[in-house]
């Protein structure tokens, strides 16, 4: 259209010097916002500037002749010249966004996802679409029947259907002696399942007397509530110098470190994410987007499942099993606002190179948080144990790069069960993890956490269970349990159809096989009582040694190399699926979109009573 030319070569004309500097300042924040990620492509693109800055100069010139037959142009010459260069002014910063904008949707086009995610979406893609033939959902409607049954013998037990069930409330109550008899022989029953110490992770302590005084601590303020501050101020005080103790423990020495206690680790984790998305939605970013491994605690895909924030996930190391730092590097962006790492995996027990995802951050200007939630009251002692085997690595706030740090007091700890730390860098990043809500008819409502009332009962055995321990009871356990992770790492080194994943350096022993069904093995540890955890991608089992684990660790050995010899007469291979094979057999095979429905049958299952 010529009259759209003439009016598009007139501000081209009047604005070449801001199409200009658009680009330049474009290019110039690459280095700025996308480091590295960008860098190859800078040369490119300078060129390719002055090319369209020079092409569209001729275009302009050889167009300006004939101005006269535009009406619009007609129009914007009416105007006085401080008003013309008003308007070409506002036109061109205009211009100058817009540039800046196409050149990160070009460095967004340009990102290449993990593997695994690539994979996983032609998964759900393949799913949704075969499962728009009738035959294909009655298949597997089929198989959910079949697998209800193992379901339920899982979950609920074998005694289940023996135990007394009550749906509804009883017309008169009962008496107290009644009700502590039944739940005394309930957890008598339950508590043969770890007393002995086969149990990977759940219980981490499990010392009686250790048991009775948070039991006791417990009972003192049962009905206390931390929102009510006024009525319960010394349940306040326990909590604020919970989280100063966390903090001493892991500031690097920074006095500015501060947190709030949460339910656990996943709360904790989310309530990150939080104060980083709105932090960054404060300064511009309007579509955050969060880094982080695909072997990091789905935590955080939760999180951003609930925020509708974006998740990029990036592989790991194949020989270290860390998060890879180039994938990392690749998928930064103008979004993002956190990159996640762990200190340790919960999968494999890797601690991730913290240290150079700190300097990337520092460089990006994002923020950065370590997932201590295994690791916090583990990793600081291992140096004073004597057991740190050559780990000298950073991983907590003196690096600057770190912005925010989970701690669960409930594991090595040694708390009760419903207590996290988070730890931020400064307060000005944890006020946005806050809900304040002053318009409210009830009165002015603020909750510095996601729950509203919490049990300040919990509080209180946390407290306790800190200031028990102290730096040498934490110190003693680390080193013991770290002796027992070395001797089993030892053994199963022993057994030539194993092989250890990774290096571990905590309590955590992770080890697959290259020639049994992993899983099979699994199986037969639990019919000799041991509990271990099933993982995949790759198809793996651990052990998360505690304080129980210790002094079980040679029967431990010996238990697993008589599975192995076992499943080697049997001649048990991948075709085989029974039990737990076929859960976790299925989960490495099936597309993700099947096994969320076995996830919520799960689920359904739990909730029933009867």
């Amino acid at each position: 259209n010529k009259k759209m030319i003439d009016v598009s070569s007139y501000i081209v004309e009047s604005n070449q010097n801001y199409i200009f500097v658009g680009s330049i300042i474009s290019i110039g924040l690459c280095p700025l916002q996308l480091k590295k990620l960008f860098h190859k492509h800078r040369k490119i693109l300078v060129l390719l500037i002055f090319v369209i800055y020079f092409a569209l100069k001729k275009f302009s010139s050889d167009q300006s002749q004939d101005h006269s037959q535009s009406l619009l142009l007609k129009i914007l010459q009416q105007f006085p010249p401080a008003k013309s260069k008003a308007l070409g002014d506002i036109i061109g910063i205009y211009i100058a966004v817009k540039c800046v904008q196409i050149i990160c949707q070009i460095q967004q086009f340009l990102k290449v996802p993990c593997h695994s995610t690539i994979r996983s979406r032609i998964k759900k893609f393949s799913l949704n679409f075969a499962t728009r033939f009738w035959f294909v959902k009655e298949k597997i409607a089929n198989e959910m029947e079949k697998m209800e049954d193992d379901l339920i013998l899982s979950i609920k037990g074998k005694n289940w259907g023996k135990m007394e069930k009550h749906t509804s409330l009883p017309s008169d109550g009962t008496s107290p002696d009644q009700i502590l008899s039944s739940m005394k022989e309930l957890a008598k029953t339950e508590s043969r399942k770890w007393s002995d110490g086969k149990v990977s992770g759940a219980v981490y302590h499990g010392g009686r007397d250790h048991l009775k005084l948070l039991d006791e601590a417990y009972s003192l303020f049962g009905v206390s509530n931390p929102l009510h501050i006024d009525l319960w101020p010394s349940v306040v005080q326990f909590e604020a110098e919970i989280i100063a103790m966390v903090a001493d423990l892991l500031g690097g020495g920074s006095k500015s470190i501060c947190g709030s206690l949460t339910s656990g680790g996943t709360e904790s984790i989310i309530l990150a994410a939080k104060s980083h998305v709105e932090y960054f939605r404060k300064r511009g970013i309007a579509e955050p987007e969060i880094v982080a491994c695909v072997s990091a605690h789905a935590a955080i895909e939760k999180a951003c499942s609930l925020m509708g924030v974006r998740l990029k996930k990036v592989g790991m190391d194949r020989e270290t099993f860390k998060i890879s730092i180039k994938e990392v590097e690749r998928s930064l962006s103008v979004n993002t606002v956190l990159i996640y790492a762990s200190a340790p995996t919960f999968p494999h027990g890797i601690v991730d190179p913290i240290e150079e995802l700190s300097e990337i951050a520092l460089r990006h200007g994002c923020g950065l948080h370590v997932d201590c939630c295994l690791g916090g009251f583990f990793l600081p002692f291992l140096a004073g144990a004597g057991k740190s085997d050559g780990f000298t690595d950073k991983f907590d706030f003196s690096l600057s790069g770190v912005t925010s740090i989970s701690c669960d007091t409930h594991k090595y700890g040694y708390s009760s069960k419903g207590t996290s730390v988070v730890l931020y860098r400064d307060k000005e990043l944890r006020e946005n993890q806050y809900f304040c809500y002053p318009d409210w008819t009830g009165g002015l409502y603020m909750t510095p956490t996601l729950a509203g009332s919490r049990p300040g009962g919990l509080v209180a055995a946390c407290w306790a269970s800190l200031m028990s321990t102290g730096r040498s009871g934490y110190t003693e356990n680390v080193r013991k349990i770290r002796a027992t992770v070395l001797k089993i790492i030892e053994g199963i080194e022993r057994i030539s159809e194993l092989y250890v994943i990774g290096e571990p350096k905590a309590m955590i022993v992770c080890f697959g096989s290259r020639s049994l069904n992993i899983y099979s093995v699994a199986d037969k540890m639990a019919q000799k009582g041991w509990n271990l955890n099933s993982l995949q991608n790759p198809a793996c089992v651990h052990l998360c040694a505690t304080v129980m684990t210790v002094g079980v660790e040679n029967e431990f050995i010996d238990d697993l190399e008589g599975c192995v010899r076992e499943i080697g007469c049997e001649g048990s291979g991948p075709g085989k699926s029974n039990g737990s094979v076929g859960i976790y057999g299925m989960a490495g095979s099936i597309p993700s979109g099947t096994l969320l429905e076995v996830m919520k049958k799960y689920a359904d299952i739990a909730y029933r009573a009867e």
